[in-house]
């Protein structure tokens, strides 16, 4: 009797098994990418950050930064900060008075990430943003419905066109701020005036998350 074998089975399988494996393998790839897309963000050259942020921009742990003046980040910009970053905050020369902060346009958004172990701290570097009339913080403009009378902004000498805020989405994402100590001066400004140091969230969407905001206040010299 006769008996026919088929020439190399192991490596034919082998071979048929790899070749499921790698198509199965590019589909779940493609399915990630579609699922995530890319988002490319540049680091700044300089550790000094002032005027308008325009594109996505990202803030390291590995430097320490500063913040001159106000800095606004617009034209729907992401502004990311890595957890453990130090930000110190010293006033702008331009300004008609001491103030150091983060403006987030209507549209933009800023993701600050830190953790338990490694907060995110903003820190007053200048002695000059203890003056009764000075500012600093960080204030974030939504896009969700104001259950509030509008508040008036245009009176601050630090105001830039396109500084609105309100709109018809209540579930809008201004970003997320989280783990974040917030070491500023105790002094109130003057009467009259809205704003006072610190954090403010002007008709942010349901979908903007503030966890574990940590504000520590110091009165009668700057942080070193």
């Amino acid at each position: 009797m006769k008996t026919r074998t088929l020439p190399h089975a192991p490596a034919w399988c082998a071979m048929m098994l790899a070749a499921m494996c790698c198509m199965l393998s590019c589909e779940k790839d493609d399915a990630v990418q579609q699922n995530s897309p890319l988002t490319i963000a540049t680091i700044p050259v300089s550790d000094t950050l002032s005027g308008m942020i325009t594109e996505n921009t990202l803030l390291t742990a590995r430097r320490d930064w500063r913040i001159k003046g106000i800095v606004y980040v617009m034209n729907e910009a992401t502004l990311e900060i890595d957890s453990g970053a130090v930000i110190g905050m010293v006033h702008g020369e331009e300004e008609t008075y001491p103030a150091s902060g983060i403006v987030v346009f209507r549209g933009a958004k800023i993701i600050a990430k830190g953790d338990s172990a490694n907060p995110i701290v903003f820190r007053i570097t200048d002695s000059l943003l203890y003056r009764p009339d000075a500012w600093n913080g960080i204030i974030v403009l939504g896009k969700a419905p104001s259950a509030r009378p509008e508040i008036s902004i245009s009176h601050q000498p630090w105001i830039r066109a396109g500084m609105g805020y309100g709109g018809a989405s209540p579930d809008d994402s201004s970003g997320v701020l989280q783990h974040i100590r917030f070491e500023r001066n105790a002094i109130r400004m003057p009467a009259g005036n809205r704003f006072e140091s610190g954090i403010h969230l002007i008709s942010t969407g349901s979908r903007t998350r503030v966890e574990n905001i940590e504000m520590i206040i110091k009165k009668r010299r700057p942080l070193n």
